[in-house]
């Protein structure tokens, strides 16, 4: 299906289940999962990132009658991959976890998309239960067929004696029709997500909701949506590492030259882009231009809100100066950097209200982050 009508159709779809949303949302969505398949939902309390997820995938096609969408509720006690993934009794019995009967169906069912959605993501520590699942993700090929496959994150030795649960459920891995949404929280009972996390991971903020409702509204609740059926390929991805975009050396040398020169004056020294950073964005900007849905200044201003700052965190003079350096890339006009350098919150907002900024989103979010660590002594997109 096409990529505009199929967007026209999930903002249908939102809006006639009373939810209002920018169409520039699901086309980020889409392209974020296309790139690695797995997204983060951060934001206040309320302002519908659960339902994001449930209503993404029930736009698509994938709902919980049909099996194609699981919700799990984290358990703060996680510190494994056990209860996701199940584990060996005491009387040898093995025992499947919340989502094994979830992924043998995904890996059974390979032409349709399947969405697992984790609530109270860091209410434990992601990097503990999900990484036998985050081990998997790094490590992907393309087979003989064209699927992208993965190592196994259950296989013969995980069911030990049980003869019948490796018939049952057999070698699982992390198929290329999963897509999974994490919904983060941000208040003092969550764990910090470390860099092992996000470098696999868009981080999508769910900024305060658009709670008008005018006539046009109220005329879109009242038509019944009905949801797409989507295959796969809708959402499949067409490249693992920045060496199947070999076809497009123009766009991957403008790009790696562009975050190799982040890298050296800004980020270095606190947060490095990493080989899978620099692919994942070079993976959405090649995306977004096959499908003309972002220009290139705003495909830079999400990634850099989106894959960058969740990265940038600490109580350092030395990440208080990152900061303020990046903001002056972001006002970069031309070829150069902003001449002015602010040195504090109220003197971004004063910039951003005088200077016409090249990443306003991203200007916006490090105002942000720096007046944090101006109340509170740390800076964080938290």
């Amino acid at each position: 299906m096409n990529i505009n009508d199929a967007v026209t159709a999930m903002c249908d779809y939102f809006m006639s289940s009373g939810y209002k949303y920018p169409r520039d949302l699901f086309y980020n969505l889409i392209i974020s999962l296309k790139s690695q398949q797995f997204v983060i939902f951060s934001g206040q309390c309320g302002t519908g990132k659960s339902s994001m997820a449930r209503l993404f995938a029930q736009s698509l096609g994938a709902n919980r009658a049909n099996g194609r969408f699981l919700s799990v509720n984290v358990g703060a006690h996680w510190q494994s991959s056990e209860p996701l993934l199940g584990h060996i009794s005491s009387d040898g019995s093995f025992l499947p976890g919340s989502i094994t009967s979830f992924l043998k169906d995904a890996i059974s069912n390979k032409t349709k998309p399947y969405f697992l959605c984790l609530n109270d993501f860091n209410i434990a520590r992601p990097e503990q239960y999900l990484s036998t699942i985050l081990a998997a993700m790094s490590d992907r090929w393309f087979d003989d067929a064209g699927n992208i496959v993965s190592d196994f994150v259950l296989s013969r030795q995980s069911y030990g004696n049980d003869e019948a649960a490796y018939t049952t459920y057999g070698d699982i891995w992390i198929p290329d029709n999963l897509y999974i949404f994490a919904v983060a929280n941000t208040d003092e009972t969550s764990y910090p997500i470390c860099d092992r996390v996000l470098d696999r991971a868009f981080v999508i903020e769910l900024s305060a909701p658009d709670l008008a409702i005018s006539s046009n509204d109220m005329e879109s609740m009242r038509r019944c949506a009905n949801p797409i059926d989507v295959d796969n390929d809708f959402l499949k991805a067409e490249y693992i590492t920045a060496i199947d975009c070999r076809t497009d050396l123009d766009i991957m040398r403008e790009t790696s030259f562009s975050l190799q020169r982040l890298n050296r004056t800004i980020l270095q020294s606190v947060s490095p882009i990493s080989f899978r950073t620099r692919d994942a964005i070079l993976f959405f900007l090649l995306y977004s231009r096959k499908y003309d849905a972002f220009a290139d200044d705003v495909i830079m201003d999400l990634m850099i809100t989106q894959k960058l700052l969740p990265k940038l965190h600490g109580p350092t003079t030395l990440v208080k100066n990152s900061l303020c350096e990046l903001f002056c890339y972001c006002l970069r006009r031309g070829k150069n950097d902003s001449d002015e350098f602010a040195d504090s919150s109220a003197k971004m907002t004063q910039m951003m209200v005088s200077h016409t900024c090249r990443y306003p989103l991203s200007s916006d979010k490090i105002a942000h982050m720096l007046r944090r660590y101006e109340n509170e002594g740390y800076a964080t997109f938290w």
